[in-house]
This record gives structure tokens, sequence and C-alpha cells, in this order.
């Protein structure tokens, strides 16, 4: 028994003419490029807040402060 192909091929009969130049390929790679990066740096923040939220709340409150506080200013400075 054999498929029948023609749908098949009808498809892509109606494709094969277009020309995809070098320019409309790199445009169209840059897109592809900058959603996969928007995707991936929104499910990244999604996932970092928290994480980094709970790593501040199990730290030491002395330790927090610490590293917020800034050193008095000498005085002997001239």
């Amino acid at each position: 028994m054999t498929l029948p192909l023609e749908p098949v091929e009808l498809s892509v009969r109606l494709f094969l003419p277009a020309y995809i130049g070098p320019g409309l390929a790199g445009g169209a790679l840059a897109i592809l490029a900058g959603l996969v990066t928007s995707v991936a740096l929104a499910v990244f923040v999604v996932v970092w807040y928290p994480v980094k939220r709970l790593l501040r709340l199990g730290r030491k409150p002395d330790a927090a402060a610490s590293e917020n506080s800034d050193p008095a200013p000498s005085e002997d400075a001239s």
C-alpha cells in the first residue's frame, strides 16, 4: 500500500519558487534569536528572584547589615 503524496507535493511546490535572500534569512534568524533569548531571560528572572529572596532570608541579620553599611570615613584624610 502506498501513501498518496500529492497533498505534500502540492504544499511543497507552492513554497518552492520563493527565494529567501541572505538579508531576509539573516533578519529571520535575528528575530528568532531575539525571541528565544527573551523567553529564556523571562524564565530566568521568574526563577531567580524567588531564589534570591530565599537566600537573603537564610542569612544572618548581622551579615546582611555589615555588607550594606559603609565604614565611617576617617577624619585624618587630608
